[in-house]
């Protein structure tokens, strides 16, 4: 079967699985309907009605977990048809809730349901452990190479793929996964300089020092109240709310790979990037020369920097920089470099803080507990028919060599 036929296929089945959704929703709206409108919704008599109404409401869910999957089957096919390769050229967040039909299921009995939720209920995971590792660290991926057959015993080798350019700060960190309650880390410091040793003399000893620490995973968390009926009656809500919060969840994460936390009654403090980093002396007064100054200063500690990042305010007063002339002097070119760097913008940083260094040995971000979401009601949620949605996962900053990292205040004393 030829690529176009399947895809035919494909949208033949997608037709027919809407046909289905119709029907399935129509039976759910009245069985709902009968169960509104027994003479005692509380009797024991209506229970049947309630449990038609709860099975109707999974089917349906049923329904749609297998029209999702057959989109994306879809969307994979139309991707190799543009040469896109076979996983398909577009990435769903929130795909494990949204393809999970038990998880699917749970959030519409929670929508639909009259009693009140004692406890809260973990509707799924909007990602993996696993996937939320891979969620950072995605400019500093090694590439792989791409071995055709043929071209002699070892086949030719394809050309080595671009990094993507980063967009934020945690483009360039990369994130561990751990089980544990808190994660080992070594942290290293000085430098790793050498001599030109003198026959019959004692050879150089480098000045590097290990030292093993252990941090605890710290939970990042963002919620909201929403209509129990919305989440209902409103396809995909539940999908962009959990896009929404998981976006807030993760620049706070930025915050903590950067900043860490203070000690507090749940355990000593976490160092993060920014706790004991590298000060160089800064005498410039735009962004431009001080991240020049800052770069230079690293590369003489043995530190090769491979990324700049700053508030968007400051990046903006660079970018709208202009000369003697009134022209920008057009310092960021239009690869968002600085001084040859990538430059990202960070919310976590405060106008005029700038970082400069190496993610690749600086730290790492490590991953406790994946992206999840829980519903429960509290206060008075239930009297007005809300529902109260969490987004939460932990990770741990994990800093192996601070001196990795600049830190400077332009303008700062």
């Amino acid at each position: 079967m030829t690529l176009q036929q399947k895809l035919e296929a494909a949208r033949q089945k997608i037709a027919a699985l809407r046909d289905q959704r119709a029907t399935a929703r129509t039976a759910r709206d009245r069985a709902r309907d009968a169960f509104s409108n027994a003479d005692h919704p509380g009797a024991v008599s209506s229970w049947p009605e309630f449990a038609a109404a709860q099975e109707a409401v999974r089917a349906l869910s049923e329904i749609e977990d297998k029209l999702a999957e057959a989109q994306q089957e879809e969307q994979t096919l139309l991707s190799q048809m543009g040469g896109g390769g076979g996983g398909g050229s577009t990435r769903l967040l929130g795909a494990p809730l949204h393809l999970n039909a038990e998880g699917r299921a749970r959030l519409a009995d929670v929508a639909w349901s009259s009693m009140p939720i004692e406890n809260s209920i973990k509707i799924g995971d909007l990602l993996s452990v696993e996937q939320t590792a891979q969620l950072t660290g995605r400019s500093i991926e090694a590439a792989g190479l791409t071995v055709p057959g043929g071209g002699g015993r070892s086949g030719f080798i394809g050309p080595i793929g671009a990094p993507a350019p980063p967009t934020n700060l945690l483009d360039l960190f990369q994130s561990v996964p751990f089980d544990t309650r808190e994660a080992d880390v070594m942290r290293r410091s000085g430098v790793a300089d050498a001599a030109i040793q003198v026959i019959g003399s004692i050879k150089h000893e480098a000045t590097i020092e290990y030292t093993a620490d252990s941090v605890r995973a710290v939970p990042v968390a963002a919620w909201l109240r929403a209509n129990r009926v919305d989440l209902d009656d409103f396809e995909g809500l539940q999908a962009d709310i959990g896009q929404t919060l998981q976006y807030g969840v993760l620049r706070e994460v930025e915050r903590l790979l950067l900043q860490g936390v203070p000690a507090s009654a749940d355990g000593a403090a976490v160092p993060g990037l920014l706790t004991d980093p590298f000060e160089p002396a800064i005498t410039a007064t735009n962004l431009a020369d001080a991240v020049g100054q800052a770069k230079a200063a690293l590369l003489a500690t043995g530190v090769a920097p491979n990324f700049c990042a700053a508030s968007p305010n400051t990046v903006e007063e660079e970018a709208e920089r202009t000369g003697t002339d009134g022209h920008y002097v057009g310092t960021i070119d239009d690869q968002g470099r600085i001084r040859r760097l990538p430059l990202v913008e960070s919310v976590a940083l405060a106008d005029g803080d700038v970082v400069v260094g190496d993610s690749r040995i600086a730290g790492a971000l490590g991953v406790r507990q994946g992206i999840s979401m829980f519903v429960g009601t509290s206060d008075d949620d239930m009297i007005r028919n809300r529902a109260t949605i969490l987004v939460e996962g932990r990770w741990a900053p994990l800093v192996a060599v601070a001196s990795a990292v600049a830190h400077f205040t332009l303008g700062g004393a």
